[in-house]
């Protein structure tokens, strides 16, 4: 009977997701979710109470896609530390730019949820979705920090500072991209990732310890 039931949870998660991908978050409501995901508002209603808390599950779940792919490339890396970073940061960067719809999602939830706003989610998916929201910190933190023991970072590193700095600054504009993409490409008379990629090197150059 539970595994029945996770299998239903799992199919109207599934549902949301393909739904607030297609309309966006502000734009789906439920009966938007109960028809992408086959089932009648009835039985929708019986597994979520409220759009919002579809909206999370649908964030935990594109977070933990994101979370295993950082996870590959973190186990492929080769080298030093700061050859570790490129490579981490400009092979997530690429993961990002195929996956345009999750950023987009991702930006468009930072917004529903911003400060103040109505809704409190249950503890239960908040806990989940912080550990899930920070768990590649652990990746780029292991990266610095083996990259200032061999040599190839700088020592004076503040490494909860830097962490957070690049994770922050690359995924909010990985967030616009996938916004304003073809807005942006006008603007800079360029494709909108190259500024992506030079911010990566620029971290690079910044963290290096030098020959």
């Amino acid at each position: 009977m539970g595994n029945a039931r996770d299998q239903s949870r799992a199919i109207i998660v599934a549902g949301a997701e393909k739904a607030f991908l297609e309309k966006g978050l502000f734009d789906t409501a439920m009966e938007d979710v109960a028809r992408s995901s086959g089932v009648t508002r009835r039985t929708l209603y019986r597994y979520f109470a409220k759009k919002e808390d579809l909206a999370f599950e649908v964030a935990c779940e594109l977070l933990q896609r994101w979370n295993l792919r950082q996870e590959r490339i973190f186990g492929a890396l080769e080298g030093r530390g700061i050859d570790r970073l490129r490579d981490f940061l400009s092979k997530s960067a690429r993961y990002l730019a195929a996956h345009d719809d999750l950023m987009k999602f991702m930006g468009e939830f930072d917004f529903y949820f911003k400060d103040g706003a109505a809704f409190v989610p249950d503890a239960e998916i908040l806990v989940r979705y912080d550990a899930l929201i920070h768990a590649s910190d652990a990746w780029l933190r292991g990266i610095i920090t083996a990259g200032m023991a061999d040599r190839s970072m700088r020592k004076d590193i503040d490494v909860k500072l830097t962490v957070f700095t690049i994770s922050n600054i690359l995924w909010g504009y990985g967030q616009r991209i996938a916004a304003r993409k073809r807005q942006l490409k006008a603007e800079f008379r360029m494709e909108p990732m190259k500024l992506i990629y030079h911010q990566i090197e620029l971290y690079v150059r910044a963290l290096s310890r030098g020959k």
